[in-house]
């Protein structure tokens, strides 16, 4: 209808392995046959009314500029069940959030709420925050070793309009967890012309800087374990 679509995407990938590859050294054993995965991963309802925008099922988001997560992921058990609400108030697009993971059955599901909104301070110039809580399964906390099932996090980021056709990005994240528990990216993006583009950036992410992941280790494609680099 003109208020109401449903959506749904299908992905397939083939990790193809040999032994005595990459993957099969790593893990201290010889690689086993060719691996293929396929699954509809993503599905759901979209609402729209007065204002407000809704997405209901399983999808793909970005928490604030992607260094907690940005669903960088594809598979069956990759991307949360979650009610996602949009709306514009005042100068502010808002965001609320509040998902669960969908891991495989056995798995405590992870749970996370998230608001999060932007505004333009400029014309040139837009700045956001995101404050998450995160309520972490057993599975999470036994996968990756943490210490507490219980995380907030928060961070701030912005995009500037350098020129016609170059841009910078940033954002600032630190979580509650006592230790390792900040990040930090910046990007300068030139588009070449209207399908191509290059980026190139810093960043420096700690070990605790993002949200975990049960399957993953990380719910993000962000660099992080105590790194610093360029890309």
């Amino acid at each position: 209808t003109s208020n109401l679509a449903a959506y749904a995407r299908f992905t397939y990938q083939n990790i193809s392995t040999k032994e005595g590859t990459f993957a099969g050294d790593f893990y201290n054993a010889p690689a086993k046959q060719d691996q293929n995965n396929a699954a509809i991963d993503a599905f759901g309802l979209k609402y729209n009314n007065a204002g407000y925008s809704y997405v209901i099922g399983s999808q793909a988001m970005t928490l604030g500029g992607g260094i907690a997560y940005d669903n960088g992921f594809i598979g069956k058990h990759t991307l949360p069940y979650a009610v996602n609400v949009s709306k514009k108030v005042g100068a502010v697009n808002l965001n609320a959030i509040a998902a669960k993971t969908n891991y495989q059955d056995g798995k405590e599901d992870d749970k996370f709420y998230v608001l999060q909104g932007t505004t333009a301070v400029s014309d040139k110039s837009t700045v956001g925050a995101m404050l998450a809580q995160v309520n972490y399964g057993e599975a999470s906390i036994v996968a990756n070793h943490l210490t507490t099932d219980n995380v907030t996090l928060f961070s701030v980021y912005g995009t500037r309009q350098l020129s016609d056709r170059t841009s910078l990005s940033a954002e600032y994240l630190k979580s509650s967890v006592s230790y390792a528990s900040q990040g930090f990216q910046a990007n300068v993006t030139r588009k070449l012309d209207d399908k191509n583009k290059l980026t190139t950036g810093i960043y420096y992410i700690q070990d605790q800087a993002n949200i975990f992941d049960a399957n993953y280790n990380d719910m993000t494609g962000t660099p992080n374990n105590n790194t610093k680099g360029t890309l």
